[in-house]
């Protein structure tokens, strides 16, 4: 189903078990909500992406990094402080599992994230090709097997985000994207 914008999705019940086809600041995404476990599983299978390889979550403030209890020390708040909003991943640990987060610099997406939390959200194509931009050949390549795509307008840059690891005490960039460290 095409939304013309986030805002006519009601509830968060209307997100249950489903996938979005979302704008970001960088590349459509398709996500769902973080801890929907179907939804997710649902998305590895529309990407044919390995089980093994995470899907990076998608947060509207610091704060909400609390709810995966990960450790942020200096060196970690001084990139969120300096590049969040913004097109840059941050590879954090807890005691048990690591997470990849990241604040994108899209008011429509940061407010969707406000009402209904945090997303589980990777690029819009199959595991391991270049992005599509196209809303229209997204839809074309996955169809109905994604529930709702969201068709906000927004200026995309195109260029990924760049992943850091930041579960040691060393920062180690495992991809550089738009954002130059």
């Amino acid at each position: 189903m095409f939304v013309e914008t986030i805002d006519l999705i009601k509830n968060k019940i209307d997100l249950n078990n489903k996938i979005l086809c979302i704008p970001t600041d960088t590349v459509y995404g398709i996500a769902c909500l973080y801890d929907d476990i179907k939804a997710k599983n649902r998305i590895f299978e529309i990407k044919k992406r390995d089980q093994l390889k995470k899907i990076p979550i998608l947060i509207s403030s610091i704060d909400q990094i609390n709810l995966f209890k990960c450790f942020i020390n200096e060196k970690v708040l001084y990139l969120m402080n300096k590049h969040w909003p913004g097109a840059l991943t941050i590879i954090l640990k807890n005691d048990i599992d690591s997470f990849a987060f990241r604040m994108p610099k899209c008011q429509i997406l940061l407010d969707f994230i406000n009402i209904y939390g945090p997303l589980a959200a990777t690029s819009a194509n199959y595991s391991g090709e270049k992005e599509i931009n196209d809303i229209k050949k997204i839809n074309e390549i996955f169809g109905d097997k994604i529930d709702y795509y969201i068709t906000n307008k927004v200026r995309f840059t195109s260029i990924s985000s760049t992943v850091v690891d930041m579960t040691t005490d060393e920062l180690k960039i495992l991809r550089q994207g738009e954002i130059k460290i």
